[in-house]
């Protein structure tokens, strides 16, 4: 880390809070930014977060921006014109940081998995560690929902199944609707039993609900649905 200057007076293995506005190969996703949270063992936490109110032009898709806690930097200040920490660090999609700043390696993967899998490599997601908590049965529900292949979707009344809890089909529901690392634990692929028979049929599919809005979830499954040949990913 000598001769760095993006890490000062930081604790050895930091919280660090990584910010990408994504866009998807096909564009069928944007308008969001990806927040994930963790340090160099695990991510703890990801939502997605609305471009709006944030100044025109100033998520930049070329670019992400990491913040580390305990750097002497104010990271709870809040830029209005780009709606990011005033100290964050800009980094490019290679994961390399601007002006020569210095980024730990947790945001160096986050960034390089997320930039894959905006590609058409849906697998690239495995690569990165979620810590999985809650009840028993939430965390036996994502840890069958890891085990998806990718783009694979399955039903509620399914995934209870799955989990040895065929009658609990709302607690199954409630904790896809509390994930608290959506998208690595993949709680959108999981749809209502109706949304699955119309899937079969060729009819239109209601997805069903999802924390972040039926848009998003739409957008997701779809995305990765047809990822492999949108994307031309081999």
């Amino acid at each position: 880390m000598q001769g760095c200057t993006g890490l000062r007076h930081v604790d050895e293995d930091p919280m660090q809070i990584v910010r990408i506005p994504l866009a998807t190969c096909d564009g069928s996703i944007g308008g969001y930014v990806l927040v994930v949270e963790g340090n160099n063992n695990a991510v703890t936490h990801v939502s997605f977060e609305s471009h709006t109110g944030v100044e025109d032009g100033a998520l930049c898709p070329q670019y992400a921006w990491c913040t580390i806690e305990g750097s002497q930097d104010g990271v709870r200040d809040i830029d209005p014109k780009t709606g990011y920490p005033l100290s964050a660090i800009a980094l490019r999609n290679e994961g390399e940081p601007v002006e020569g700043m210095c980024i730990p390696e947790f945001s160096r993967r986050i960034l390089k998995a997320i930039r894959l899998w905006e590609h058409g490599d849906i697998s690239a997601l495995s690569s990165l560690e979620p810590i999985i908590r809650g009840t028993e049965l939430q965390k036996a529900c994502y840890r069958a929902l890891l085990e998806l292949n990718p783009g694979e979707l399955i039903t509620y009344s399914q995934l209870a199944a799955r989990i040895g809890y065929p009658r609990a089909v709302r607690a199954v529901a409630h904790a896809c609707a509390i994930n608290p690392v959506p998208l690595l634990v993949p709680c959108h692929r999981v749809i209502p039993a109706a949304g699955a028979r119309a899937l079969a049929a060729g009819k239109c599919v209601d997805y069903g609900d999802y924390a972040y809005g039926r848009q998003l979830k739409r957008a997701l499954i779809e995305f990765e649905s047809h990822a492999n040949t949108a994307c031309g990913y081999a």
